[in-house]
């Protein structure tokens, strides 16, 4: 509970009341994005989160709920999500949590945005040549993202390393690992 209140809250510090002036005004920016945290958080799907909201009626009233969203209108709300808002909420978050002298991690992994699986890529000899290679570097006390960087691949990942460790200098890192 004390996680989707938190994100609640951020959410109303960094995105506006609804995203436009002809929205419905069914349901806040804050309260959908919460939602989506708590979903991603729990590791649910769609449909599992609105069963889950259908379920609890301290969470429909932590978040000012008056009806649930269907699964679709959380799935639109991510797919409009800019980074920007998500930096922002980062931002936040790590001014909370001032970090110094800390253990960080670095991991990099790629992602196509395609829909074919790698059995059909390989069978059929289509195999991709760019890909989404997102990087981050987390601290080992809070676990909160303290750098992230996100291009097309393929790409080594000491180009990453190199703009990570200069990016977490100032928190005086006493120990790096991938």
């Amino acid at each position: 509970m004390d996680f989707v209140l938190t994100a609640y809250n951020y959410a109303k510090l960094t995105f506006k009341k609804y995203s436009s002036q002809y929205s419905k005004q069914k349901y806040t920016q804050p309260q959908l994005f919460a939602i989506l945290a708590y979903k991603t958080y729990n590791k649910y799907d769609y449909r599992n989160i609105i069963e889950n909201l259908n379920v609890s009626t301290k969470l429909q009233k932590a978040l000012n709920l008056k009806t649930i969203p269907h699964y679709t209108t959380i799935q639109k709300f991510f797919k409009k999500l800019p980074v920007k808002k998500l930096n922002q909420i980062n931002t936040l978050l790590l001014q909370q949590f001032p970090l110094y002298e800390c253990y960080f991690s670095l991991d990099g992994t790629g992602f196509t945005n395609s829909y074919s699986d790698i059995y059909y890529n390989n069978r059929t000899k289509k195999t991709r040549r760019s890909y989404i290679k997102n990087h981050i570097t987390v601290d080992s006390k809070y676990m909160l993202i303290r750098h992230h960087n996100a291009t097309k691949g393929p790409k080594y990942d000491i180009n990453f390393a190199i703009s990570a460790i200069r990016a977490i200098r100032c928190y005086k890192p006493i120990h790096i690992s991938r």
